[in-house]
């Protein structure tokens, strides 16, 4: 009995709160999940989860984004719950746009988290960490685009906070500046 105490102490020591939500702490075991770059080998484990999550893309983009190197993969245990990709684009800061040109931006995809984890700190990490890819390969922006309804006229971040997805509503408490594009929207921070 005293062993399980013990145990169950060191625990509850390595949870952190990951933000508070309608009055309630949140808490993601850090012990739990784990985030780990993904390499070319990842590409079938990877698809499998975005086929998952509903995304429509096929194994051999997945083998060329993963091969850029900024690519991140959540597991809990040994398994994939998450995927984050990530790779180079230009973005110009006058234009509010991504164009060709030298790469200076890290492009976040949509996070694909099986349903079973969402809430649980994973996406942000996801994203933070292909921040700090980014932040590392001497990037200036993280860049996101989010395809939206382009007749709201209320302000881009009120909607967001309002009726944004996950993803949207992450990237807006992240401090993410949000402008509109032909595209959609379009989600940047300066690293």
């Amino acid at each position: 009995m005293k062993e399980f105490k013990e145990l169950k102490e060191k625990t509850e020591e390595k949870k952190v709160p990951v933000k508070e939500k309608f009055g309630k702490k949140q808490v993601m075991d850090y012990e739990r999940a784990e985030i780990k770059k993904l390499h070319e080998g990842d590409a079938e484990i990877a698809h499998n989860i975005m086929k998952k999550c509903m995304f429509d893309v096929n194994i051999y983009e997945i083998k060329d984004i993963l091969k850029k190197g900024m690519s991140y993969g959540a597991f809990v245990g040994r398994m994939l719950v998450g995927v984050g990709l990530g790779w180079e684009v230009y973005y110009n800061h006058e234009s509010k746009g991504i164009e060709d040109g030298l790469p200076n931006a890290i492009y976040l995809e949509d996070d694909a988290l099986l349903l079973a984890y969402e809430g649980q700190g994973i996406r942000e990490m996801l994203i933070d960490e292909r921040e700090k890819e980014g932040g590392a390969q001497g990037f200036e922006y993280a860049v996101v685009l989010l395809i939206t309804g382009k007749e709201n006229k209320e302000k881009i971040e009120e909607m967001i906070a309002r009726r944004g997805t996950k993803t949207e509503r992450v990237l807006h408490e992240m401090g993410y500046v949000f402008y509109k594009t032909e595209a959609g929207v379009l989600a940047v921070k300066k690293l």
